[in-house]
C-alpha cells in the first residue's frame, strides 16, 4: 500500500516545524544518520506538534538490526517497512505502515533520511487518530477523506462504476413514484458502501463510530454526486404537479413588496445576501451541499441580525417567504423532498439542519396555504382601489349615472408641481416624497384601461373601450393592457379585447409578447384564447431569444407545454444561451411528451436547427418559408384526419358561398347551440393562403392520401371533385387506393374506383398491387371490386408471390375460388354466399 500513498513532505506542518525551529536535529540528523519520522497529513492537530511529540519521532539506530531508539529513549523495531515497539508501558499502536521515503541535504554536503509514517508514534494511536479525523462539511472533504483514508483512488472508481452501471440499468427510475425512488436509492448506497467495506483499510477502521459515520457520509455525497442532475431530476418527475402548481402561485405573487409581508427595511441588507446564497441551491447535486447552502443562508440571518436587536423565526419567516417569491427557482418541492426523504446518513448538528429545513418547509406551505392567497387578494383589491378616477367610474357604472365622454389621457394621474425642477424648500420635498411612496403603486402612472384590466373589472374596462379608448396604448414598460390581462389570468377581459383592433403580438420593453406572460405564470386558459384566435406568432422570441414554449417548459407547465405543441410551437428554437425547450425539460413527463410530438412532427429536427432566427428579422431564408408551408400542411392533414369539414375547407380556401358572410358570437370561444349552428352554415373569412390540393408533406401524403387512410369519405369526394391526383403517391409508392385496401376501407375503395383514370395494378415499394393487400385482409367485398376493375390477380411482388399464391398459402379458399374465377372470366358473377370449404376449391 505504501508505494501508492504520496504527499509533499516540504508542506507538512510537522517536517515544516522541524525545518524552522529545529535545525539543530536536521544537521546532527544529517552526521549521526538519524532517521526522522513524519506522520502524514490529517492524522494530527496543529497543536499536538510540540517539542516531546518531536523527540518521539527521530530515531538513532542500535548495535542490532533493525533495532531503534528515540530522542525521548523510547525504543522500537523496523521490519518490512513497518514500525513496532518492544516497550510495555507506552501505548503505542502494535504496527505503524512507512508509507514512504525520501532524502533531504543539509548545505549539499550531507543528507538525512525522512520517512513518512502512517500516523504518529508515540501519541495514543486510537484516540489521535479519531481526535484527528475531521468532520466532513463538503464534497471536497467527502473526497479527501475517501482518498486518504483509503490511500488510493480505489474506493472512488469502484463506487462510480457503481453508480453508472445502476443507472444505465434503470433509465426509467424518473418514471417510478417517489417511494420507488427511495428503495432505488437505498440499494444503491448499500451496494457503494460495500465497495468501500471491501478495502482493507477501510475495514479495519470502521470499528471506530465517528470514523464509520464519516465514511456513510462520504460515500453518499460521493454517490449523489456521480449521479447528478439525474436525482433530482428524477424527485421533480414524482412531484411534477406539486411544483407546477407552486410555481404559478409564485409567478403570480411576484409583484408583492416586502412591506407587504410585515418585512422590515433593516432586513435589506440581509435579504440581498442571502438571495445571493439561496440562488445557488440548484447549482448543488448532493444533499450535503445543498444543506450547507440553507446552512450558509441562516447564517447569513444570524450575522445581519446581530445589528438587530433580537433576530427570530418569526423575523425570518417572511424573509424566507419573500426570497423564495424573487428567486427563479421552480423546484422546491423536489428540493425539499431530496432534503427530507434522500438523506441516509447523519450530519453534525442535526437539531440546526432540521431547523434549517423545517423552515423552508414552514415557508412553502405558507405561500401554498388560504392565509397567503388571502393576503395576496387583499393587497391587489386595496391597489386598485388606489386610482381614484377609476373608483369614480367603478362607482358610476354601478349607480347607473355615467353618460359623459371619457378622455383617457387626462384621467392620467396628476404630477405634483413644485417650485421649479430643482427646488429643495420643504413643500416641494414632502411633494416628492408622496409621489415616491405612490411610485410602489403598480396602477401609478398608467393609463386608465391598464388600471382596469389589472382589477380585473370587466364592466369598466368595456366601458371604456366603448369610448373610443385605444387598447394598444402602452405604459413605460412597454406593456399594453393584453399584457396585464393575461398575465393576470382574466380571460373574460381578454375575451372581450378580442372583439376590438387589439395587438395581440405587442412586444414590451423585454420583447415579450402577452402569450409569452400568459405561458410565464402558467394562465392556461389565456394561453387557449391567444392560440385559438389564430393571430398571434406562436414562436416569437423576446429579449433573450426565449419563446413561450420555452417559458412553459421550464416552469413545468404540463398543460400549457402541450396546448402549445398541438398548435405548431417548435422544439427546436434556441435562445441567446443556445438552449432549446428540449434543453430545458424540468421532468419525465414533459420529455416524454416532446419526444412524442417530435416523433409525430412532419418536419425534421435538422432542418429545425438550421434555421438562423437572426436572419429571419430581415428577410425570410427558403428554409424557413419551407418550414413555415410543412407546418401548414401538417394543420391541413391533421382536420382531415379529425374529419374535419369547415376546418379542411378553411386550410384549401374553400367557402360554402361565394360571398362569405360575418356572424356575431357571443365571444370568439362560445360554443352555445346558436354560435356552433352559424359555425356550420359559414366559414370564418381568413388571410390564410389557399393551398394545391395536392400538396404533400414530407413523407409524400397529400390530403387525399390521408382521406383514404382514415375514410373520409364526405371530404374525399370533395378533394376528387376539386381535382385531386387519383393515382399519386407517397415515399413509399402507396397510391390512396392502397392505402384504403390496406386500411379496409370499402366505402373508399368504391368512391376510388368511380374515377375512370384510377389506376388498380399500380406497385408500392415492396411490389404489392391494392389485390394483394385487400386478399392479406382477407375483404372479399373490395377483391370482388377490383377485380371487377381489371386487377391482375397474377402480379407477383418483389418476394415473388401474387394474391393467388397468398390467399393459396393461408388457405383462403373463398377467395381463391373468386381468384380462379376471375382468371376462367373476365368478369363473373361470384356467388358467395353459403359455406365454402377446400372440397367446394377441388
Amino acid at each position: 500500500m505504501w508505494s501508492k500513498y504520496d504527499e509533499m513532505l516540504l508542506q507538512n506542518p510537522f517536517f515544516m516545524e522541524i525545518q524552522e525551529h529545529h535545525k539543530d536535529i536536521l544537521e546532527k540528523s544529517s552526521r549521526e544518520n538519524w532517521t526522522i519520522c513524519v506522520p502524514r497529513m490529517g492524522t494530527f492537530e496543529l497543536e499536538d506538534v510540540t517539542v516531546e511529540a518531536i523527540l518521539d519521532h527521530i530515531l538513532i539506530p542500535e548495535d542490532e538490526d533493525n533495532m531503534y531508539h528515540t530522542l525521548s529513549k523510547k525504543n522500537i523495531q523496523v521490519q518490512n517497512r513497518h514500525i513496532t515497539k518492544h516497550s510495555s508501558h507506552d501505548s503505542i499502536c502494535d504496527s505503524i505502515e512507512i508509507l514512504f521515503e525520501e532524502t533531504f541535504y543539509v548545505q549539499k554536503k550531507s543528507k538525512y533520511k525522512v520517512w513518512c509514517i502512517e500516523c504518529p508514534l508515540f501519541w495514543n494511536h486510537k484516540n489521535s487518530h479519531t481526535q484527528s479525523i475531521k468532520i466532513i462539511g463538503d464534497l471536497r472533504d467527502c473526497l479527501d477523506f475517501l482518498w486518504c483514508e483509503s490511500l488510493g483512488h480505489t474506493i472512488l472508481d469502484g463506487i462510480k462504476n457503481t453508480v453508472l452501471n445502476s443507472a444505465a440499468e434503470s433509465q426509467t427510475i424518473e418514471a417510478e413514484d417517489l417511494q420507488t425512488q427511495k428503495e432505488f436509492i437505498g440499494i444503491l448506497f448499500s451496494q457503494c458502501l460495500q465497495v468501500g467495506m471491501k478495502n482493507e483499510i477501510i475495514s479495519d477502521k470502521v470499528v471506530d463510530n465517528l470514523f464509520f459515520e464519516n465514511f456513510k457520509l462520504a460515500v453518499e455525497t460521493y454517490m449523489q454526486y456521480c449521479l447528478g442532475r439525474k436525482l433530482i431530476y428524477s424527485i421533480g418527475s414524482a412531484c411534477h404537479q406539486a411544483d407546477s402548481h407552486l410555481t404559478k402561485i409564485i409567478k403570480n405573487s411576484n409583484h408583492l413588496h416586502y412591506q407587504d409581508l410585515g418585512i422590515s427595511c433593516k432586513f435589506l441588507n440581509i435579504i440581498t445576501a442571502a438571495k445571493s446564497e439561496l440562488s445557488r441551491i440548484n447549482n448543488y447535486f448532493t444533499a450535503l451541499e445543498k444543506i450547507n447552502c440553507l446552512r450558509k443562508t441562516f447564517q447569513i440571518f444570524q450575522e445581519g441580525g446581530s445589528a438587530i436587536a433580537h433576530i427570530t423565526s418569526d423575523h425570518i419567516l417572511p424573509v424566507l417567504v419573500f426570497l423564495i417569491l424573487k428567486l427563479n427557482i421552480n423546484n422546491w418541492v423536489a428540493n425539499l423532498l431530496y432534503l427530507k426523504e434522500f438523506r441516509l446518513s447523519s450530519l453534525k448538528n442535526p437539531d440546526h439542519i432540521s431547523f434549517v429545513i423545517s423552515s423552508l418547509e414552514a415557508a412553502v406551505e405558507f405561500i401554498k396555504s388560504s392565509e397567503f392567497l388571502h393576503l395576496k387578494k387583499g393587497l391587489e383589491q386595496t391597489t386598485n382601489c388606489n386610482n381614484p378616477k377609476l373608483k369614480l367610474i367603478v362607482d358610476g357604472i354601478k349607480s347607473g349615472q355615467v353618460n359623459l365622454f371619457i378622455n383617457h389621457k387626462s384621467l392620467m394621474p396628476e404630477i405634483p408641481k413644485q417650485c421649479h425642477p430643482l427646488c429643495l424648500c420643504t413643500t416641494c420635498q414632502e411633494k416628492e416624497k408622496e409621489e415616491s411612496s405612490k411610485n410602489l403603486d403598480p396602477l401609478c402612472h398608467q393609463s386608465l384601461l391598464i388600471s382596469a384590466t389589472l382589477s380585473g373589472d370587466s364592466e369598466v374596462v368595456d366601458f371604456l373601450l366603448n369610448q373610443g379608448v385605444d387598447p394598444n396604448e402602452t405604459d413605460s414598460s412597454g406593456k399594453t393592457c393584453v399584457h396585464y390581462t393575461v398575465s393576470r389570468g382574466h380571460q373574460s377581459i381578454l375575451l372581450l379585447l378580442l372583439n376590438f383592433s387589439v395587438n395581440l403580438n405587442a412586444i414590451d420593453n423585454d420583447g415579450n409578447s402577452p402569450l409569452h406572460l400568459a405561458c410565464l405564470n402558467g394562465q392556461e386558459n389565456c394561453v387557449k384564447a391567444l392560440i385559438y384566435s389564430s393571430k398571434i406568432n406562436i414562436d416569437c422570441c423576446n429579449a433573450l431569444g426565449e419563446t413561450p414554449l420555452h417559458l412553459a417548459t421550464i416552469c413545468g407547465y404540463y398543460e400549457i407545454v402541450k396546448i402549445l405543441l398541438e398548435n405548431g410551437a417548435s422544439p427546436f428554437v434556441k435562445n441567446k444561451r443556445n438552449q432549446a425547450p428540449l434543453d430545458v425539460v424540468p421532468d419525465y413527463y414533459i420529455k416524454e411528451m416532446f419526444r412524442k410530438s417530435i416523433s409525430n412532427h412532419r418536419v425534421s429536427p435538422e432542418e429545425f436547427r438550421k434555421v438562423d432566427k437572426n436572419d429571419s428579422i430581415s428577410q425570410p431564408a427558403p428554409i424557413e418559408e419551407k418550414i413555415e408551408n410543412f407546418r401548414k400542411i401538417d394543420l391541413l392533414l391533421k382536420a382531415i384526419e379529425s374529419n374535419d369539414l369547415p376546418l379542411t375547407n378553411f386550410y384549401l380556401g374553400f367557402h360554402s358561398n361565394s360571398k362569405i358572410q360575418k356572424y356575431d358570437c357571443c365571444h370568439p370561444l362560445c360554443t352555445c347551440n346558436n354560435c356552433k349552428r352559424n359555425t356550420e352554415e359559414h366559414f370564418f373569412e381568413t388571410d390564410i393562403e389557399s393551398m394545391n390540393i395536392n400538396i404533400c408533406d414530407m413523407n409524400g401524403y397529400t390530403p387525399l392520401h390521408v382521406a383514404a387512410k382514415f375514410g373520409r369519405t364526405e371530404i374525399l369526394r370533395l378533394l376528387l371533385d376539386s381535382g385531386a391526383l387519383v393515382d399519386v403517391k407517397t415515399n413509399n409508392l402507396h397510391t390512396p387506393l392502397h392505402l384504403a385496401c390496406i386500411n379496409n376501407r370499402t366505402q373508399i375503395v368504391k368512391e376510388l374506383l368511380k374515377c375512370g383514370d384510377c389506376k388498380v395494378d399500380e406497385l408500392d415499394t415492396e411490389g404489392n398491387t391494392s389485390l394483394f393487400y385487400a386478399c392479406e385482409n382477407n375483404n372479399m367485398e373490395i377483391v370482388k371490386m377490383l377485380l371487377l376493375s381489371g386487377a391482375d390477380c397474377n402480379i407477383r411482388n418483389n418476394a415473388g408471390k401474387s394474391a393467388f399464391q397468398h390467399c393459396e398459402e393461408n388457405m383462403q379458399y373463398r377467395l381463391m375460388k373468386i381468384l380462379n374465377s376471375n382468371m376462367n372470366s373476365s368478369i363473373v358473377d361470384w356467388d358467395t354466399s353459403g359455406s365454402t370449404d377446400a372440397s367446394d376449391y377441388i
